[in-house]
This record gives C-alpha cells, sequence and structure tokens, in this order.
C-alpha cells in the first residue's frame, strides 16, 4: 500500500534518477555529431568514397547534354519519336443488360486493356458491376482498371 511516505520516496528516486541522467547527457562530448555537421568534413567524405558533387546548373547541363546526345544518336539510327506505341482511345458504349464480361471484351478488342478476365473479375470484386451506367465513356489504354470502373459507374 502506497502511503505518503513511500509515494515521496519514489518522487524523489524518480527525480534523482533524472538529474542523473540530465548531468550526462550534458557532459558527454560527442564529436561525431560535430564532424556530420560540418559540410567541408562531408564533401571529403563523400569524395574518398568515389562519389561526384556537383551543383544543381551542372546537373541541370549534363542532363540537357545527355538528352541532346540520345536524341541525336535515335536520329541517326533512323528511329523517331513516332516508334513509340501510340495512346487507344474508345468511345465504350454501355447498354442496358450488357454484362461485365461484355464490356472487358470490347475493352480488349480496342486494345484498352490487356486481360479480360481480369477486368470483369475487377468490376464484380469491387462492386462496380452493379453500378455500370447506360452511355457513352471516353476510355484510353493508358487509364487503370479502377480509373475505368469509377468512369463507367458514375
Amino acid at each position: 500500500m502506497m502511503n505518503k511516505r513511500n509515494t515521496r520516496a519514489f518522487a524523489f528516486g524518480v527525480f534523482f534518477s533524472a538529474m542523473i541522467i540530465g548531468i550526462v547527457y550534458l557532459q558527454s562530448n560527442d564529436d561525431s555529431k560535430e564532424t556530420a555537421n560540418d559540410l567541408v568534413n562531408a564533401r571529403s567524405l563523400i569524395e574518398q568514397e568515389g562519389y561526384v558533387i556537383l551543383s544543381e546548373a551542372e546537373y541541370n547541363e549534363r542532363i540537357e547534354t545527355e538528352a541532346a546526345a540520345k536524341e541525336e544518336k535515335a536520329k541517326e539510327e533512323g528511329h523517331t519519336d513516332n516508334d513509340e506505341p501510340k495512346m487507344a482511345k474508345h468511345a465504350l458504349t454501355i447498354e442496358a443488360g450488357m454484362l461485365p464480361s461484355d464490356l472487358a471484351k470490347q475493352l480488349l478488342e480496342k486494345n484498352i486493356i490487356e486481360d479480360a478476365d481480369k477486368f470483369a473479375s475487377y468490376l464484380d470484386e469491387y462492386g462496380y458491376s452493379k453500378k455500370l451506367q447506360v452511355g457513352t465513356f471516353e476510355v484510353n489504354n493508358e487509364m487503370s482498371f479502377k480509373e475505368i470502373a469509377e468512369l463507367i459507374s458514375k
């Protein structure tokens, strides 16, 4: 049972322990903190490890130079930016009574999605198949399943 005397002794012990911890903390000299904050020492340490330090201007210049070299190399090899796959767009029309599998097949045929079964399962699993809206919706192949599902189930 805690009486007044025991409570005072406990409080004194906590106070005394806190004082000792505080004194030890203030008396300790941690040289590693001082060197970590020293910019010159940090820079030399980084350079000793084999890294190169660039200013922001130098970094941006290097990026621009590499981009120009890459573009020039592509021109020499006959490649252009037109070789990249284009975004496929489709006006998806949903009619009353259409099933999620019908939508998925239509999207697969127009190269909007890569797997009709996965898309149909996604609609069922997350409850979008019960919220499909009749109408025409603009979709593209860069949209995720979630984006398409939210668009057609508003």
